[in-house]
């Protein structure tokens, strides 16, 4: 029984945010081509090119990382801090300090209640690789600093797009398209080893589809596959691989009249179960049945 100076029935966990952080800039330029072909074939082509200044991070961890703020951070010893693992992204959020009987009450050799309170709270959260640290919020009262955003040098981009379509004959089409990304943190620390596994633009390298689709006499068809390279994502506390993954929809649907339309949708029609995020849903077929009126 020792008072820890917590009030209340529960301690939230937060992502905060950051006065520190600079205006991010971006400098950017696209080429494109489009253009007919013998009247069937339609084409489009685009090249994209950014820099980003001062890129802007998604949350990531307020301590663990290099970019930890040295500014008033302090060792145990008292002494300035020259490891920015050791120290939080935001200083606003000081270190929680409990009263004087629980820094001072030995729980088993020279651990204290405070400090097993402390160690309890970093390891059930993922303290070592997730970031969670006991803290004060603005107020004084306790909080656990779990995320913020911040700062990170040059983030450079590109991409192209491309895109055909085919009239196949009055009525059929077939639709194709890939894209390819490039995402590149333009760092000269030798430090970006460190960044990787959580600055990530969460999105594939490689995406494609393919697509057939039929409209004739108040009927219509469409026959659709997509195909997408698998990925590493890192969103504040989800962080891991997404694979690889595929999906094929059909739709249909008859026009009866000017008023009346019958439509089915089914997305992912061989139930190839898969995420598309990762801490996201599961997802596997889904079929939609809709009955359409429109009048004027």
């Amino acid at each position: 029984p020792v008072d820890c100076g917590i009030e209340g029935n529960f301690v939230p966990i937060l992502a905060v945010g950051n006065d520190d952080l600079e205006l991010e800039e971006t400098e950017a330029w696209e080429v494109g081509y489009s253009g007919l072909w013998g009247n069937r074939v339609f084409v489009t082509v685009d090249y994209y090119n950014s820099k980003n200044k001062n890129f802007i991070t998604d949350l990531v961890p307020q301590v663990g990382t290099i970019l930890g703020n040295l500014d008033g951070c302090l060792d145990r010893d008292g002494e300035q801090e020259t490891d920015p693992t050791n120290c939080p992204i935001n200083n606003d959020y000081l270190p929680w300090v409990s009263t004087e009987e629980a820094e001072t009450t030995i729980l088993i050799g020279d651990l204290t209640v405070a400090q097993a309170l402390r160690n309890a709270v970093e390891r059930s959260v993922g303290g070592d690789t997730l970031g969670f640290r006991l803290a004060q919020d603005l107020d004084g009262s306790t909080i656990v600093v779990g995320r913020t955003y911040a700062n990170i040098g040059e983030v450079k981009t590109q991409g192209v797009d491309f895109g055909l379509q085919y009239f196949i004959a009055r009525g059929l089409s077939m639709q194709a398209s890939y894209s390819w990304f490039d995402f590149t943190i333009l760092d000269d620390s030798g430090l970006l080893e460190e960044l990787e596994e959580i600055l990530l633009p969460n999105s594939p390298e490689h995406k494609a589809s393919l697509s057939f689709s039929f409209a004739r006499n108040g009927w219509s068809a469409g026959l659709s596959g997509r195909w997408v390279h698998g990925f590493r994502w890192s969103a504040g506390i989800f962080q891991g691989d997404v694979p690889a993954y595929h999906t094929v929809d059909l739709a249909a649907g008859y026009q009866f009249n000017d008023v009346i339309r019958l439509g089915l949708n089914v997305a992912n029609v061989t139930d190839n179960v898969h995420r598309q995020t990762y801490g996201g849903d599961l997802l596997s077929r889904r079929a939609l049945l809709n009955l359409a009126f429109t009048w004027n």
